[in-house]
């Protein structure tokens, strides 16, 4: 009797998936660059710069709402894509 299992008795071993999708990677890569982006027009805001300080609130107040208004266009033009 040896300690040692057979080989049939060890299950199989599949290959590393990774968990996340390259849409998924690529639209957090996305919700990063709009923060960054308005991290930096508000440091120019708070330069004192006027023109960058209602760059800053329009861009804050309208890129989530553009950002999901684009993000379910693009899941209902896939989805129409995948029935054809």
């Amino acid at each position: 009797m040896s300690s040692d299992p057979s080989q049939s008795d060890r299950p199989e071993t599949r290959a590393w998936q990774p968990q996340f999708g390259l849409l998924t990677l690529m639209l957090a890569m996305l919700v990063a660059c709009m923060a960054g982006a308005a991290a930096a027009y508000r440091m120019r805001a708070a330069q004192g710069v006027i023109g960058y300080r209602v760059l800053f609130v329009f861009f804050t107040l309208t890129a989530p709402l553009m950002l999901a208004i684009v993000v379910n266009l693009a899941r209902r033009i896939t989805i129409a894509l995948r029935r054809k």
